[in-house]
Parts: structure tokens; sequence; C-alpha cells
């Protein structure tokens, strides 16, 4: 059985360094699903440089909100101030 699965190894390894062409068809295949593999790995990439952007973009927002907040108190003492 394993020595089977050896042969069957040998092949497809053989397949894939192109030293049997013979199967186009399979090596076409093999292309593609390379091509693919290739593209869901740029897209994962991509959507995690989303992430930290958008994570990025949250930070700003806070910062923002944080110093208006502390910029309308300042405003509220004033006013308190000249009543």
């Amino acid at each position: 059985m394993n020595q089977v699965r050896m042969d069957d190894n040998e092949y497809i390894n053989s397949l894939l360094r192109g030293e049997i062409k013979t199967n186009e068809k399979i090596m076409e295949l093999v292309a593609r699903l390379k091509n693919d593999f290739a593209k869901k790995i740029n897209i994962e990439n991509g959507i995690n440089q989303l992430k930290k952007e958008i994570d990025e973009g949250y930070n700003v927002l806070n910062k923002i909100i944080g110093r208006t907040d502390v910029l309308i108190e300042m405003i509220l003492e004033e006013e308190r101030k000249t009543e």
C-alpha cells in the first residue's frame, strides 16, 4: 500500500516539475490552482491591510472625539465664568 502511494507521489511530483509532458490538462489544472491560491493570498493580504487601516481610522476618530470633548468642556467652563 505504501509503495503505491510513493509511486503516486513520485508521479505527481514529476508532473509538478514538468518532467512528464503527456498530461497537459493536469499541468493546466496545477497552474490554475497555483494562480487561484496566489489570488486568495492576495485577497487575504488586502483584507488584513484594510482591517489595519480601519483600526487606525477608529483610533484617529477616538482621539478627535476625546479632544472635542475637552474643547467643549473648556468652552462651557469659559461660558460659566462669563455669566
